[in-house]
C-alpha cells in the first residue's frame, strides 16, 4: 500500500540479533491558469451576435449560453513506485483510487464547478446542448482526464449524458438573465516513479465545456484545469538492525544496558557483555521527494520476548525527533538517514534465552 506515509515493522534483536522485516509504505497545491477559448457563433433569434473569444475559465458572450468553468485540484499526491494510479473524482467532490498504488495526501474535495449564464432567447426558451472533454497537453505527472461524469446543481438535465470523453447532454431552458450550475467528475491518471520522462512537482490537465443552442449553433467554449503537486513515493528501509549483543546476567542484583542512538556508545552495568555479536544501533534510510519536510515516528518502547514467552521492555531513543528534511531540491530524489538506540534493565532473576521484538517506524510528508 503506497501512501504519503511510509512505515516499516522491524524485528529487533536483543541479546542476539535483529532481522529485517518487509516495509509497508503509506507519501501546496500549485494551480495553473485556466484554459479556454470560444468559437464564433452567429447571432439570430437563437443568439445575440458574434462571440468575441474568451480565455481562461470564462467563455465569450455571443452564443447565448455562456459557461464559466472553475478549476480544481487534487492537492498533494504521492505517486506509485510503478505504473499509473487512477484517481476517480466524483461530481460530489469525493476522490477514490480505482487502480494503482499511489495516494492522495490532501483531504479536500475536488470537482469542477460550472455555471452557465443565459443572455439570449435561445437558452431562455429552448434547450441547450453541452459537451465536455479533455483538451490540451497535460503537464507533469498528470495524464489526460477521462470518463467524465456530471451532477446537476440548479441546472435541469433533459437528456443524457452519453459517452465518456467527450460526454454530451442537454439542459432545459434557463430563463433570460438566469444562471444555472452543475458539477463535473473525471478519472485522473497520475504516472508513477518508473516514468522517467514525467517530472514530479506541479502538474495540470485541462478540460473544455462547450454549449450550443438546440439547433447546434452559437457554440461557446470555456475550460479549466485540474492541478496537483505530485511527489515521489515515500519509503523507509532498515539499513542495519538494532542489536544489544549477548549479556551474562549477574547471579544476584540488577543491571542495565544502554545503546546511545546518537553516538553508538554501549554501556552495561551489573553484568557482562560477550564480544559477539557486536552491539549496534538500528539505522534507517528514507527516500522521497527532494527538499520536502518529513516527520518520523519511533515508539517510545517495545517488548522483546524469548522462546518461553518471557519479556524484557526496551526504552528507545532516536536521532530523528522533530521535523526533518529530505536532501536535494524538489524535482529530484531526496534521502534522510536516522538511527535508533535503546536501553533496558535485567537482573539475576531475568530468565535466560534469546530475546527479540518488533517496533514500527513511521515516516510521513508534512
Amino acid at each position: 500500500m503506497l501512501w504519503g506515509r511510509a512505515a516499516i515493522l522491524l524485528p529487533s534483536a536483543a541479546l542476539a540479533l535483529a532481522l529485517l522485516a518487509p516495509a509497508g509504505v503509506r507519501a501546496d497545491d500549485q494551480s495553473h491558469s485556466d484554459q479556454g477559448h470560444q468559437q464564433d457563433g452567429h447571432g439570430d433569434d437563437e443568439g445575440d451576435g458574434w462571440g468575441d473569444g474568451g480565455h481562461g475559465g470564462h467563455g465569450g458572450h455571443g452564443g447565448g449560453a455562456t459557461p464559466t468553468v472553475y478549476p480544481t485540484s487534487l492537492g498533494k499526491v504521492a505517486a506509485s513506485a510503478n505504473g499509473i494510479t487512477v484517481f476517480r473524482i466524483a461530481p460530489s467532490g469525493s476522490v477514490a483510487v480505482v487502480s494503482g498504488n499511489g495516494a492522495r495526501m490532501s483531504v479536500s474535495t475536488a470537482r469542477f464547478s460550472v455555471s452557465i449564464y443565459c443572455n439570449s432567447n435561445a437558452c431562455a426558451r429552448r434547450n441547450t446542448q453541452l459537451e465536455i472533454g479533455s483538451t490540451g497537453t497535460p503537464t507533469g505527472r498528470l495524464g489526460s482526464l477521462d470518463d467524465f461524469t456530471v451532477a446537476m446543481g440548479s441546472a435541469n438535465l433533459v437528456s443524457g449524458p452519453i459517452g465518456n470523453n467527450p460526454i454530451r447532454f442537454t439542459l432545459g431552458p434557463m430563463g433570460r438573465g438566469g444562471t444555472v450550475t452543475f458539477f463535473i467528475g473525471a478519472d485522473a491518471p497520475v504516472y508513477g516513479d518508473d516514468f522517467a520522462g514525467k517530472p514530479t512537482g506541479p502538474a495540470s490537465s485541462a478540460i473544455y465545456v462547450a454549449t450550443s443552442s438546440s439547433s447546434g449553433r452559437n457554440t461557446v467554449i470555456a475550460g479549466a484545469a485540474l492541478t496537483a503537486n505530485v511527489f515521489r513515493r515515500l519509503t523507509v528501509s532498515q539499513l542495519s538492525p538494532l542489536t544489544f549483543g549477548t549479556i551474562v546476567k549477574p547471579v544476584a542484583g540488577s543491571g542495565s544496558v544502554v545503546l546511545d542512538a546518537s553516538t553508538g556508545a554501549y554501556s552495561i552495568s551489573g553484568g557482562a557483555a560477550l564480544s559477539s555479536p557486536i552491539p549496534s544501533r538500528g539505522a534507517f534510510g528514507v527516500t522521497g521527494e527532494g527538499g520536502q519536510a518529513i516527520s518520523i515516528g519511533v515508539p517510545s518502547s517495545f517488548a522483546m520476548v524469548n522462546g518461553h514467552g518471557d519479556t524484557i521492555s526496551v526504552t528507545t531513543s532516536n536521532t530523528a525527533s522533530g521535523m526533518q528534511m529530505l536532501s536535494n531540491a524538489p524535482g529530484s530524489a531526496g534521502t534522510f538517514t536516522f538511527r535508533v538506540g535503546g536501553s533496558f534493565s535485567f537482573g539475576g532473576a531475568t530468565p535466560t534465552g534469546a530475546y527479540s521484538g518488533t517496533y514500527m517506524v513511521d515516516v510521513a510528508y508534512n
